[in-house]
């Protein structure tokens, strides 16, 4: 490409002062030339344009160098330090010598706010300016408060102490440059609310056993993570940290039980199995009963005989606390584990009249009606503007593209980007600060930009074409114009007319994209022919054309795409949901959280219900513990998207109905019992034409006798109709067995509280 005079004439001051084909570590101590020349060489520097995108080069590629050592000379002149922030990101390689050689001669103020505002960088493709932060605060003694230089800090930190890594990350500290700022650096991110847990966890732990700071002083972080982290992986590292790597004694236990109590009322389950029995221990009065009720209720099968021996060896409990703990008792007295149930009846036994085994106490489960069928929304990518970009990009995972993960949140980022790059490139710039050039030269970071899936995936080519555009693309014509990813008709020509109106040229994966998305309405018409064409294999293709062809045959089947979509030379092998919407796609047996989660959000934003299947495949989906699922389960019922009418349980994705019980239990308690009931009903019909029950079909039976007084209360409140007890075809077909296995004697009892009811 042709490079812009402020560029052309800083390379010649570059060679006239003697900087051409020099090596890197030379640029501290090279000429800098008269002063007009510094002004010409960060005039061209600050352009941020390069000859070429060498993403994949080797870094002493002679054009990459060459454009370094610009930058650098730049560097040494006379910037301003958002100049020279601006300058360091566009750098390909952060050497630290090299470049600490180069600010060597500037004030220490200066540095400071450099580098602070390199430490403020976000996001994944931050790390290396974040580094190059955490080298120079090591340096001088000092730590910035930024989450994501902290976080960086420890990653350095940890591979610096504990791994053999720092061969492959040579621009990592030495061990002894680490250890002077540990204190203040741990102290700075407790300070600044992050949990001990992770790469900090580990720090931590190395830094009390080496008492670069206070056991105290750990044991009370720790004891505060545990109780406001969310996710189980960092529960169950805070907890590893607690337990194993400082070794909590009993003293320090009593010491921060209000902490500990707190976390383990919170039902954080990896702190009840490690510590609930010891905190038991050296607890007494209404804590201890706290920490017992819960432990009774979340803990593993081990943990409640652990309790319960505990309670049997107990001798100052108030009869306020017997009398609380005494119904969940009785209903352990009746668990199927052998061990709890011999327990929890010895101890009845011992409290007399707290309680009786064979009567556990009835829980109430509400019966909601199925809401109305919600209208789709329009998608909103939120206001173009830097802090919207920025909030957005908090919620993308950095490998998106490579993980299929494709919603909301990624097409609000990737819109938000294109446009806002289009209004103000410099703005977008402070987002995405390895954007090196303008108006379509340079590729910006997008999230998973750098891994191309190929022909297979167009989400992954319109990421790295749209990158390598933006800039000089006005907006994305793939932009959802409904939350469900699919787009209208007229969105499409209104964006069509902005690329007209700005001579911009067509992304093909974009209108690739956009036209996969087409959902097309009977009041629709066709698109004016304009001159706006597409570069395609075959050559250029008219845009209004492929549009109109797209309205008369819309894709029906992902894998055989109509002819003038075939012309792109794409195919779709991933992702159908997000390429393709509007077809019926279910839920990827092989997704694991958290995409799973990102998944089944996505997957509920849709126009029309559930299908059997699909309803199948959410409800499998929680056996996951995913929270995002529990979510999309929730919302899927208040959009009206599950109805009990579609309830096939023959869908079920696995031969064996283990915790399938545990599922519509919590369901029920959710406020879906208008859609567990008939769901236990499907899956005991659909067991009866098995050779062999399935694994947990008798929880399954089980549960509908608990709720089936739940069910009629409703019915006799007239709220619901009588048919919801007639026809339970799955009750008869176990009703109406002889024998006395657990599934049998379940049926005949929610018969028979059934035909007590009958008008």
């Amino acid at each position: 490409m042709e490079l812009s005079k402020k560029i052309r004439a800083a390379f010649t001051a570059f060679a006239q002062i003697g900087w051409k084909n020099q090596p890197r570590d030379q640029a501290p101590t090279l000429a800098l030339g008269t002063l007009e020349q510094q002004k010409i060489i960060v005039a061209g520097a600050l352009t941020g344009e390069r000859e070429h995108w060498y993403a994949g080069e080797p870094v002493d590629n002679p054009r990459r160098l060459r454009h370094d050592m610009l930058q650098l000379c730049a560097l040494r002149s006379e910037v301003t330090p958002p100049q020279a922030v601006k300058l360091l990101r566009q750098l390909s390689v952060l050497d630290w010598d090299v470049i600490a050689g180069c600010l060597e001669s500037k004030p220490q103020v200066f540095t400071s706010e450099v580098m602070g505002a390199l430490a403020a960088t976000r996001g994944e493709f931050g790390a290396k300016e974040r580094r190059l932060a955490v080298r120079w605060a090591l340096a001088n003694g000092t730590a910035f408060t930024p989450e994501a230089y902290l976080r960086q800090w420890a990653e350095v930190a940890v591979r610096v102490l504990f791994t053999q890594e720092r061969q492959d990350n040579p621009q990592d500290p030495e061990r002894e440059e680490i250890l002077p700022t540990m204190r203040e650096h741990l102290e700075t991110a407790r300070r600044e609310g992050l949990a001990a847990e992770g790469d900090l966890g580990k720090v931590l732990g190395f830094a009390a056993s080496e008492q670069v700071v206070a056991r105290d002083f750990a044991l009370s972080w720790v004891v505060e993570s545990v109780g406001v982290v969310s996710k189980p992986l960092q529960r169950k590292n805070c907890v590893a940290l607690l337990v194993e790597e400082l070794n909590i004694t009993d003293e320090e236990l009593k010491a921060h039980a209000p902490g500990l109590c707190a976390a383990v009322v919170g039902a954080n389950k990896q702190l009840i199995d490690a510590l609930a029995p010891r905190l038991v221990g050296v607890l007494v009065g209404r804590e201890k009963a706290e920490c017992v009720l819960v432990a009774l209720y979340h803990g593993t099968a081990k943990t409640q005989a652990a309790i319960l021996t505990l309670l049997k060896n107990s001798e100052n409990l108030s009869a306020e606390s017997v009398a609380e703990l005494g119904p969940r008792v009785a209903e352990l007295a009746a668990a199927s584990n052998v061990k709890v149930s011999k327990q929890a009846t010895q101890i009845l036994e011992r409290w007399g009249s707290a309680g009786d085994p064979t009567q556990p106490v009835a829980r109430e489960f509400e019966w909601v009606a199925v809401p109305d069928l919600w209208v789709m929304p329009r998608f909103e990518k939120g206001e173009v503007s830097v802090a919207e970009l920025g909030e957005v990009l908090r919620e993308v995972p950095w490998d998106f593209c490579a993980r299929n993960i494709h919603d909301h949140a990624t097409e609000r980022f990737v819109a938000l980007a294109v446009e806002l790059a289009w209004n103000d490139y410099e703005a977008a710039l402070r987002v995405l600060p390895h954007s090196t050039s303008k108006r379509g030269v340079t590729r910006v970071n997008l999230p998973g930009r750098g891994d191309r899936s190929g022909k297979g995936n167009p989400l992954a080519e319109r990421l790295f074409e749209a990158s390598a555009a933006i800039g000089a693309i006005p907006c994305l014509l793939s932009e959802p114009s409904f939350v469900d990813l699919s787009v209208s008709v007229p969105d499409l020509r209104t964006r069509l007319q902005r690329y007209v109106d700005a001579h911009a040229r067509v992304v093909p994966a974009d209108l690739f994209l956009a036209l996969c998305r087409l959902r097309v309405e009977a009041s629709d018409s066709e698109v004016p022919i304009s001159h706006l064409s597409v570069e395609l294999p075959e050559g250029e293709v008219n845009v209004a054309q492929l549009v109109n062809q797209a309205m008369e045959n819309p894709v029906t089947d992902a894998q055989r795409l109509p002819e003038h979509l075939r012309r792109f030379g794409y195919e779709v092998t991933a992702a159908f949901q997000a390429v393709v919407p509007q077809l019926e796609w279910g839920i990827p047996s092989m997704l694991k959280p958290p995409a799973l989660g990102r998944y089944a959000m996505q997957f509920i934003s849709r126009r029309i219900p559930l299908n059997p299947e699909q309803m199948m495949q959410l409800i499998a989906a929680l056996k996951s513990g995913d929270p995002s699922v529990v979510e999309a389960v929730d919302l899927a019922f208040r959009r009206g998207l599950l109805l009990p009418s579609t309830i096939e349980a023959s869908w079920w994705p696995e031969r064996s109905f283990n915790k399938v019980a545990g599922i519509l239990q919590d369901l029920a308690e959710h406020g879906l019992l208008v859609l567990v009931w008939p769901m236990c009903d499907s899956f005991l019909l659909t067991a009866s034409s098995q050779p062999r029950p399935p694994q947990g079909l008798s929880a399954v039976a089980e549960l509908m006798v608990e709720l089936c007084p739940n069910v009629l209360r409703a019915v006799k409140s007239k709220d619901v109709p009588h048919t919801v007890v007639e026809n339970l075809l799955g009750v008869a077909a176990y009703a109406d067995q002889r024998g006395s296995s657990k599934v049998v004697l379940a049926a005949q009892a929610v018969r028979e509280q059934l035909e007590k009811t009958k008008p």
